[in-house]
């Protein structure tokens, strides 16, 4: 069978100065070619969306319209701002029902609280701690909505705390879109009754609940450690490498918040949200991950140290999604200092310094109401918000962030010092 070739310039899409270029047929309804399915035509006297024509496909019966209408972006990642009322509230405003949702409040020094849909809205995971899970249904938070979500004040189960919503507290609050909650198994949106209908099943253990994204590239997992005899592997239904991921054993007080950014290296090394801990401060020879890397299909970690027997565990997944969310490196320089290739402007960004104790630093456009940032919250603290200062200062860009001169904060940008970062946009 001879092979017929088509020279370059006959398929240059851009071409627009002579007549050389690929062209779609075009005509009216009248001189509709004889098609096959999935011909695709522009039609001259059918207009769409103010287009002065359409294009339209053939679907093997019928010619059908493609309106010239703008794919809407994907909310994906949203901040709010609220202040307490005491009794319960309903928050709106971020444009889609959140899977992950972390409080903190602002004027006092109550933890870093963290929900999510899969173990459930009441369930409380204090991020600053290595606490157990603690809370029922409707505890501090009562429910993902479709907007937002809403903040209780349960005097009987949290006595100690008013994370959510303190008549005189003022909070923030930040939410993921991840695969929704309809059922046990989630997957962009679509619920599913057991873990292989979800297409979670290549890891040694398997799921026992998940909300999952592709889109914005979130993932929410739990699991149960079983006999954990050997390193085990868990899906995490995001189709590629994660790029940061955060684990935590729910019924036992002991290790913390396991933490790994794309940017460690060596890949094996980890690090606790929980604390200020760096590199050399951790036993990284321990190799929390067991001895298996992340892979597009699955999270690995050590048994009888990361997970001992019949544990529940929760597993959070981000990939990176261009233009969206970006998990990456940086080397401070005491001055003048400017990041890029982030692909947008920030919305939230987290920075820490791994080369030496230093807190996890967590900015935002909305506390602040500007791209020039100075109000600090420290992730594994459980202390009000603070005013940094030109110290603790960061300007976010179009395409990353920036310090000026007189930044020079041992936390985000010290002279030699070794960074990573995590960094989110509003959209997708």
């Amino acid at each position: 069978m001879a092979t017929t070739k088509v020279r370059g310039e006959l398929v240059d899409l851009n071409e627009s100065t002579s007549e050389s270029g690929l062209k779609m047929p075009t005509g009216t309804n009248n001189n509709r070619p004889t098609a096959s399915e999935g011909m695709i035509r522009n039609n001259t006297n059918e207009a769409s969306e103010g287009s002065a024509s359409c294009e339209e496909y053939y679907n093997g019966t019928d010619w059908k319209r493609l309106n010239n209408v703008a794919i809407p972006p994907v909310e994906g990642f949203d901040t709010l701002a609220y202040s307490g009322n005491g009794t319960t509230q309903s928050l709106t405003g971020l444009g889609f029902q959140p899977d992950i949702v972390w409080i903190k409040n602002r004027n006092g020094t109550n933890p870093q609280g963290l929900w999510d849909s899969v173990r459930g809205a009441g369930k409380l995971l204090k991020l600053n701690t290595s606490d157990i899970e603690t809370g029922n249904s409707g505890d501090l938070m009562g429910s993902f909505d479709a907007d937002g979500y809403q903040v209780n004040r349960n005097y009987l189960a949290f006595t100690a705390y008013d994370n959510t919503n303190w008549g005189a507290g003022t909070y923030v609050g930040w939410s993921w879109k991840g695969g929704g909650n309809s059922n046990t198994f989630n997957k962009n949106g679509t619920g599913y009754a057991t873990a292989a209908d979800a297409g979670l099943t290549s890891g040694s253990l398997t799921p026992t609940g998940s909300s999952v994204n592709t889109v914005t590239g979130v993932s929410v997992v739990t699991v149960n450690s079983g006999a954990a005899t050997a390193d085990v592997t868990v899906s995490h239904g995001l189709g590629v490498k994660p790029a940061f991921v955060l684990f935590k054993k729910r019924d036992v007080d002991a290790g913390g918040w396991f933490t790994w950014h794309q940017s460690f290296s060596p890949e094996s090394y980890y690090l606790y949200i929980n604390d200020d801990s760096n590199f050399g401060s951790l036993t990284q020879s321990s190799d929390a991950w067991g001895n298996q890397s992340f892979t597009s299909d699955v999270v690995s970690f050590k048994s009888g140290w990361t997970v001992e027997t019949n544990r529940e565990v929760v597993i959070y997944s981000f990939a990176e999604i261009a233009k969206y969310s970006k998990f990456g490196s940086y080397t401070g320089t005491g001055g003048t200092n400017t990041i890029t290739g982030v692909g947008f402007q920030p919305n939230w960004i987290m920075i820490k310094r791994t080369d030496v104790a230093n807190d996890w630093v967590i900015f935002d456009s909305v506390r602040d109401g500007t791209t020039d940032n100075d109000k600090v919250i420290w992730a594994n603290l459980d202390s009000a918000e603070a005013t940094g200062g030109a110290a603790t200062n960061i300007d976010l860009t179009a395409d990353g962030f920036a310090f000026d001169s007189g930044v020079t904060g041992s936390s985000i940008n010290a002279s030699g010092g070794n960074y990573v970062y995590v960094a989110f946009n509003q959209v997708v």
